[in-house]
Order: structure tokens, then C-alpha cells, then sequence
């Protein structure tokens, strides 16, 4: 009996979850197929490419590791490199709007972890808001 409840209690294993670069969500993206993006995010590869542009500059230069979500710079370079890239971010909030906000959904389309989609989710909001309002 104490063999199976150990069993429950060990932390999820690394290997348990994806890799970001063999998810389900890079085929659409390097694939180039419209009508895979108008599934995923609604729009289709030029009109996702436009807010990527504008997108990808402000991801870059922020992190989403903070306690309100709200948009912070990054102060340093230190450390391991992002793994979450500006396409995936723009397909997790597009998607998101696509699913109704089903997070079940979504972990298993880009096969992340809820934690880590949370935070990701709303930062990406934060910085897709701002953007947009900057945008003419």
C-alpha cells in the first residue's frame, strides 16, 4: 500500500511533457498552410505574420516572470534562453479566444503544463493588448 501512494507523490518527470519545438502548434507555423492557422487562431498566415511583426519586438524585450502580469522589462541577458518563442505566444492567445478559454484544450494542443500556460497566457494578453493599442 505505501508502494502506491510514493508512486502518486513523485513529481511529474520532465520527459512527461513536450518540448516546445515538436508540439502540435509548430506544424501550422511551419507548414504554411492557411487553412491550419485559420483552425488554430482564426486568421490566416499574412494576417498572423502582421501581429507577429508587431508582436515579437515587445516579447522579446519583456519578461512575464512577475506576480500581477503586467509587463516588465528585461534587465538582464543572463541565464538560459527562452524557450517559448514570439509565434508560440501569438498562437496561445489566438487560440485561446478560439477554444472559449478551455485550458484543458489548450494543454493539450501545445502540450505545456497549466502552470506554465497561465503564466505565459496572461502575459501574452497583457502584451497583445498593448501592442494592438499601439498599432495604428
Amino acid at each position: 500500500m505505501n508502494d502506491t501512494i510514493k508512486k502518486f507523490e513523485m513529481p511529474m518527470q520532465s520527459t512527461a511533457t513536450l518540448m516546445l519545438s515538436s508540439c502540435s502548434t509548430r506544424l501550422p507555423l511551419e507548414s504554411l498552410f492557411d487553412q491550419a492557422f485559420i483552425t488554430l487562431t482564426g486568421f490566416d498566415e499574412d494576417e498572423f505574420k502582421t501581429i507577429l511583426h508587431i508582436f515579437a519586438p515587445i516579447f522579446d524585450k519583456c519578461t512575464p516572470l512577475n506576480t500581477n502580469g503586467s509587463i516588465i522589462p528585461l534587465t538582464t541577458t543572463k541565464g538560459q534562453t527562452r524557450q517559448v518563442q514570439p509565434e508560440d505566444c501569438v498562437a496561445l492567445v489566438l487560440a485561446w479566444t478560439r477554444t472559449t478559454g478551455s485550458m484543458m484544450n489548450l494543454q493539450l494542443i501545445f502540450g505545456t503544463t497549466i502552470t506554465n500556460l497561465s503564466v505565459y497566457l496572461h502575459f501574452d494578453h497583457h502584451v497583445i493588448i498593448h501592442v494592438l493599442k499601439l498599432d495604428p
